[in-house]
Parts: C-alpha cells; structure tokens; sequence
C-alpha cells in the first residue's frame, strides 16, 4: 500500500509517497462479506513507525471467477510518536505528537488468478493525531505558550491485495 499524505497547517513535514505494509487475518462470513483484524506498519519522517491494530470490513463476491468490485472499510486505533522543532529567528516551537485512530475507505476490482483472487483498490484514510506545540521567544525564557490540539493526516491510498 502505498500512502500520500497531505499534511495539516501547523505541521509541514510530510510530503509524498510513503511506502506501508499491512496484513488481515478473518474469515467471510457470507458469500460477499468478510471481516478481520489487521495491523501494519510504515513511517512518516520525524517519527517512529507507526503500527495501526484494528478491523476492517471486505465486501464482494467471494467466489465468482470473474472480476467483481471489491469495497473495503477498516478503522483502527494508531501507536506512534513524533518529536521535532522549528527555529526562525528568535522563536521556537517543539512539537509532540502522538497518534489516535486510522480509519478509512476504499473501492476497487478483484481478480480472479489461479486459486487465489487479487483485490487492486484506490481509497481514502485518515489520521487522527494529538499535538502539542510549545512556542518559546528567545529574549524572555519564560514567555512560552502551549497549544494543545487535534489535527489530521489525509491519505490517498493505493492497495494491492491477496486473498488467500
């Protein structure tokens, strides 16, 4: 899977293509429906690997050997932290960053090749995350402020899946 974040105002750091790997294990519960945990791995700069643990949500049609649209839902609760700061002149801020919770959407075909069927999806996922940012003046030490808020990450997602 690979993920292209767009950041939010107050943090402008991550840009680009970042490479991710998840995994599910579940079981269908119907002819077109599936559900399972998952969990995965991938990096964002600054940071130390983020590991989303949750569940997701399949639907589709499990045994045609045709191609057949697939949907995927998944929520999960997100491990990680994130430190920096910035300096320009005489200010500072240092940032604090923790996760929350990833949750996202996804559509796409599955493909029938051999005995296993191949879901390729392009969706959507965001993710949630707590920051505090303290802000210091450099000529008055004790003048620091702390702005403690919610911001986002926006992913566009690309996945290419096997269903065995």
């Amino acid at each position: 899977m690979l993920l292209l974040a767009a950041e939010p105002d107050n943090v402008r750091i991550e840009r680009g293509l970042t490479p991710a790997l998840f995994g599910t294990i579940g079981g269908k519960i119907s002819r077109y429906t599936a559900v399972g945990f998952h969990t995965g791995v991938f990096n964002m700069k600054g940071s130390s690997t983020v590991v989303p643990l949750g569940a997701e949500l399949t639907i589709t049609d499990f045994k045609t050997k045709k191609v057949f649209p697939v949907i995927t839902a998944h929520w999960s609760r997100t491990y990680y932290k994130q430190n920096f700061w910035e300096s320009a002149g005489r200010y500072s801020s240092s940032y604090n960053i923790t996760g929350k919770q990833m949750y996202g959407i996804s559509g796409g075909v599955a493909v029938q090749l051999f005995q296993t069927k191949i879901f390729i999806t392009t969706g959507y996922a965001r993710l949630e995350r707590k920051t505090i940012k303290t802000s210091t003046y450099a000529p008055y030490p004790n003048s620091s402020s702390t702005i403690n808020q919610k911001d986002h990450l926006d992913f566009l997602t690309f996945s290419l899946s096997l269903v065995l």
